[in-house]
């Protein structure tokens, strides 16, 4: 089952819940108890490994990068 993270429209708390597939329909904030939760796009974590055998770990942004942004070098 995938953790979501969510945003209480309420009370501004950023949490997360381990949901079945697709679900969350039912989350509710654990601090103010409201029901009026919005689900968040959430950072991933990928590794790869390049043809020299190097391993490359990339988690949304890159230092490497000049735009700080990995799909725009060539750490892939």
């Amino acid at each position: 089952m995938p953790i979501y993270e969510f945003k209480c429209k309420d009370c501004d708390n950023k949490f997360e819940l381990l949901c079945s597939m697709g679900g969350g329909g039912d989350a509710s904030c654990p601090d103010c108890g409201s029901g009026e939760v919005s689900r968040l796009l959430s950072t991933f974590f990928s590794r790869s490994v390049g043809s020299d055998g190097s391993s490359h770990s990339h988690g949304g942004s890159c230092a490497n990068c000049s735009t700080g942004a990995c799909s725009t070098c060539a750490c892939h």
